[in-house]
């Protein structure tokens, strides 16, 4: 079961949620978006930056795991650019059997986090050997602007997973956590069943809604 036609009901994402424990590439050109807007921006976003090695993971995912992108924030905007990759990584590791080997998800895994996140760990226990039966059946995620305080930020994106399969026009919430080390915006983890509080009650509300 791949995790983008898997994960889209609740239970399933539970599942994900414990085994998961908690665009220098030529598809990128691709990648579809809204018309962005430019959030004013704090002393430490302005100055934080990304590790180029991030661009080795491709928004526009590949040929097993198709990406299209909705964005409401600017697509330069390194917060967000860091946690699109992350899950970007994620979905190509959980499904696309080109990702499958831990040499090629490392190298990324270590640009995109924190030190002592160890990414390359939880995305090597769900790599593939065989692409899933869905494979090549685009995920949509919506990309929200990030609640940025300081050096700390949190991405909200909403991940339709079957939005071929069931022509579907809103998505499952999933956060993203980000802090700045060394001036670069690293992921410090990632919640596949984000817990709704009531002053992020908008933030879900907007996966419910056509994107």
């Amino acid at each position: 079961m791949s995790i983008h036609r898997g994960i889209a009901a609740s239970a399933a994402l539970a599942i994900a949620l414990t085994t998961a424990a908690c665009d220098s590439d030529s598809n990128d050109t691709e990648d579809p978006t809204t018309a962005p807007t430019t959030a004013s921006a704090s002393p430490a976003r302005a100055q934080a930056t990304t590790d180029p090695a991030v661009d080795s993971v491709p928004l526009a995912g590949d040929e097993n795991v198709p990406i299209e992108w909705v964005l409401e924030g600017a697509a330069s905007d390194p917060v967000i650019d860091v946690a699109r990759r992350t899950i970007a990584l994620l979905l190509l590791a959980s499904s696309s059997p080109s990702w499958s080997e831990p040499s090629k998800i490392e190298s990324p895994a270590r640009a995109l986090a924190a030190p002592d996140y160890d990414l390359a760990a939880k995305l090597e226990k769900q790599t593939v050997s065989s692409p899933p039966a869905d494979a090549g059946d685009p995920v949509r995620i919506l990309a929200q602007q990030p609640d940025v305080s300081g050096a700390d930020a949190t991405e909200w994106l909403c991940i339709d997973y079957r939005a071929k399969a069931s022509g579907s026009d809103n998505g499952t919430p999933v956060t993203v956590d980000l802090t700045v080390i060394d001036g670069l915006w690293k992921a410090t983890s990632y919640n596949l069943n984000t817990e709704v509080t009531d002053a992020d009650q908008s933030r879900s509300d907007r996966c419910s809604k056509d994107f």
